[in-house]
């Protein structure tokens, strides 16, 4: 990315969370290792796995008792 100061924050933001997403998406599809029968907890669900969205997880953060 070069962005410049004609590109508006709000763009190169979202150009950089979407590459960012890409390599993610990429590495964790082509990690060699993968989990064990019952253990795909850490996988995210549209690798086949049981892993919350990140939607999810901030559901399931305030459903925790605090301590």
């Amino acid at each position: 990315m070069h962005p410049t100061s004609k590109d508006k924050p709000e763009d190169v933001n979202a150009e950089l969370h979407a590459r960012m997403q890409a390599l993610v998406d990429r590495a964790q599809q082509e990690y060699p290792d993968k989990p064990a029968e019952g253990d795909e907890w850490w996988l995210p669900a549209h690798l086949g796995g049981k892993a919350p969205t990140p939607a999810e997880a901030i559901e399931l953060d305030l459903r925790k008792p605090e301590a």
